[in-house]
Formats: structure tokens, sequence, C-alpha cells
């Protein structure tokens, strides 16, 4: 094998420990269309931060509240999803084209 192939998978585990580096320093934050729901995710989907305004308690509806929760969850985690495959794309421009 040359030394160029090696360079090559030398640069290329570089790119994917900056991508690893950045996407664990990563989050994203969705609020629900209703604007009572607000959800904070990290790159492993992980919630970090939920937060429900007072006017929630102003209707008892546990399980619509419950599926407002999970899909503003869901909506972090796709623009989080998305971020990560715009980063992934500009450390592997060759890859992506």
């Amino acid at each position: 094998m040359s030394a160029s192939y090696y360079a090559s998978i030398a640069d290329i585990a570089n790119r994917l420990r900056t991508l690893r580096d950045e996407a664990a320093k990563m989050s994203a934050t969705a609020d629900s269309p209703d604007g009572l729901v607000r959800a904070t995710v990290n790159a492993r989907g992980e919630l970090l931060e939920l937060e429900l305004d007072e006017r929630i308690y102003r209707t008892a509806d546990s399980v619509a509240l419950a599926a407002t929760i999970n899909a503003t969850i869901q909506s972090a985690a796709t623009l989080l999803e998305a971020d990560l495959a715009v980063r992934s794309g500009e450390l592997f421009p060759e890859e992506s084209a």
C-alpha cells in the first residue's frame, strides 16, 4: 500500500474525530406549533431541556400534552440530524457530491 493511501486513511480518521467531537457539543431546540412546549436534545437524541408554558394548565388533556411533547422532541431531533448532515457534508464533500 502506498503512502498516499495511508495518508488518506489518516485524513478520514481525523475528519471523523472532528465530526464526533463537534457532534458531542451540538444540540437543537424546537418549539411546538402552539408555543406551549420547547424541547432541546443533544446528538444522541437525549432530552437536555424541556420547557412547558404555564398555559398548558388551562386544558386537562394529558394525552394531547404528551403527544405535543413527543412531537416537539422529535422535531428537535430532526433539526439536529439535519445540522449533522450539513456538517458531515462539509467535512466529507467528496462523499456527498
